[in-house]
Order: C-alpha cells, then structure tokens, then sequence
C-alpha cells in the first residue's frame, strides 16, 4: 500500500518538473525585462538567475528522494509563492511584468492542487510582496515599456496553453484509467465475459423495464456437461481453456443486442431482450450444437457438450431472480433428462 502511494507521489512530482521548468524560464524572462534599466545588485541577478535555471532541478531531486516526495513537493510551490511575491518590489511594481509572474503561479497551484490552495498560494505571495519590500530599497514604477509587454506575452499566453495542454493529457489519462476500471469491476478475469454481479444488475434492470413495457425478453441459463470430469482428467488449467473456448462460442452465437455472462465456475447466462422464447430456444439450439460439433482445446482433442434452460419473462413473476429461477429449473431438468439438450420453462 505504501510503495502504491509513494509511486502515485513521485508521479505527482514529475508531472510538475517540465512545466515548472518552462514556467520558470519564462519568469525570468519577464523579470529580467523589469531589471533592464533598474541598477540591480549583481546579487539579485545571480539569485534570479539561481532560482529560475538552477531551483527547478534541485527542488525536483529533493521531492524525489524525500519520504513524501509530493507533500514536499507541495511545499516547494508555496516556497515558490514566496519567491514570485519578493520579486514584486525588486521590479518596481512594475504592472505588466508583476501580474503575469503572480497570474502563472496561481494558474499552476488552482490545476493541481485546487482553488483553497490556490487562495493560500495568494497570501503567501502577498507576504512575500510584504517582506521585500521591508529589506529592499525600491521605487514604485508601475508603467509597463513596450519591451517589457512583449516579454510577458509568453507567460501570458504560451505557459496557459502548456498548462491547458497538460491538464488536457491527464484528464485523458485519468479518463481512461477509469473507463479501465470500469471494465475491470463487470468483466469476469478468465471468460472475458460479464461477471455475474453486472449481468444480475443487467437483468433487474431489464426485468423492471419489460416488466412495465410487456414487450417479450428471455433469459438463457447454460450448464457445461460434466465439467468435474474434465478439470479431474486434464487438471485446472486445461479446464480454464476449455471454459475460455466455450466463452468464445458463446459470444459468436449471441447477438449485438444480448448481454452474456459468466454466472460462476462452468455456469453461463445470456439476457436476450425482446426476443420471446422461441427465437430463445433456436440461438440455444444454435449454441449448442456448436459447442457439441467444436474441439474445446488447443492440444487436446477434448469434446463436450452443455445443457441449456431458457425463461420468458411473463406478468406472474415477481422479482428477475424468480425469472432467473426459473430458467435455472429448466437447465435441471435438461440435466435430468440426459443432458446435452435444451429446455424451455412452460411456466
């Protein structure tokens, strides 16, 4: 559990190393345009030029190697806040340059981390105005030279495009890690087929709509025939591959429209909505015969056959597990009478 939170932590801390890295690159361009005319202490310069070419690294490398590399990482960004807000006096408050610096910060900290610490980021930066401004000299120069716009457009306009860019690639991430989980929590892990928990919601749902349409669905309960005998003789997994096998068939035999599943261990059930119970019993019959007529492995020459109970949905049930009942007392019967045979329910 640990070592999944410090990877999911270390992937927080490099999606923000590139754009910090830009962001950062074109900060000091913005500054540096604010610095041009000003007689700046070669000190500044060197913090300036420390903090934008050189911090990015450094900062990364302390995340990473750290016990809670995004938590450190998070406070790298207010650390940053701070920094972004000191550099305000040092340019004179100059509008232009000093808007764009605090803007991009901002921006940066509201796409990963949410508008509460974005508003946090704020204060600080604004501590960071108050502090400089008690230990630099500084003059208040609010005009913006046109040299001076021109090297804020960058921060304007390309750092909020990177950071809609990347925002845009992890909500496509995120979207299909969820899309996979999804898939995951209804597909059963060895057929390939819906597992019995989504195709029981798919029935109650199908139940309670027929139920209030009265148009004709039927539900289709299979049974391999002396699957213990097979798992007994070949062993497991040769009886893995031949559910597999018969999970194939059974998908090629079923519509577009029909919902198959696997119920548990060799039992299978395929939802067939608005179809009445003899088209049900001629797709069973259909499968049936394909499986009867299929080698059901790879290697070994393995014959088998299934036993099929088919239910149409009528007024008189109550619930779909009664439907479902039903159907389950139609393959028994198919079992009793032989096997390898199909039975409709005359209920």
């Amino acid at each position: 559990m640990n070592n999944t939170l410090n990877k999911s932590s270390i992937r927080f801390v490099k999606r923000i190393y590139r754009p910090k890295i830009i962001g950062l690159l074109l900060a000091l361009l913005a500054i540096s345009a604010s610095f041009y005319e000003s007689n700046i202490h070669i000190g500044v310069w060197a913090t300036l030029f420390f903090w934008c070419l050189v911090w990015p690294h450094l900062s990364y490398l302390l995340a990473i190697k750290s016990k809670n590399p995004s938590k450190r990482e998070v406070t790298h960004l207010y650390i940053d806040a701070f920094i972004m807000g000191a550099w305000i006096p040092l340019m004179s408050f100059n509008f232009i340059p000093s808007l764009a610096i605090l803007s991009m910060h901002i921006l940066s900290i509201i796409t990963l981390l949410g508008l509460r610490s974005a508003l946090f980021a704020l204060v600080i930066e604004f501590v960071g105005i108050f502090v400089s401004s008690l230990v630099f000299d500084f003059t208040f120069k609010m005009e913006s030279e046109m040299y001076q716009v021109f090297a804020c457009i960058p921060v304007l306009v390309i750092y909020p495009l990177l950071v809609g860019f990347t925002s845009h690639k992890l909500g496509l991430k995120v979207a299909d890690k969820q899309a996979k989980l999804i898939s995951l929590s209804r597909i059963d892990g060895l057929t390939g087929l819906n597992n019995r928990r989504y195709w029981e919601n798919q029935l109650d749902r199908s139940f309670k709509l027929n139920k209030r349409e009265e148009s004709s669905t039927s539900v289709i309960f299979i049974d391999v025939d002396h699957f213990k005998k097979i798992n007994d003789q070949y062993g497991h997994i040769v009886g893995d591959e031949v559910l597999q096998k018969i999970s194939s068939l059974i998908e090629e035999t079923a519509r577009e429209t029909d919902i198959c599943g696997r119920y548990g261990g060799e039992e299978f059930c395929i939802l067939l909505p608005k179809t009445g119970k003899l088209e049900a019993e001629i797709l069973a019959e259909r499968l049936r015969e394909k499986v009867a007529n299929t080698n059901l492995h790879s290697k070994l020459d393995i014959k088998g056959s299934i036993s099929l109970g088919i239910s149409e949905l009528s007024g008189e049930m109550n619930s779909y597990s009664e439907w479902l009942t039903i159907a389950d007392n139609a393959l028994y019967k198919a079992k009793s009478n032989g096997r390898n045979q199909t039975v409709v329910a005359t209920v």
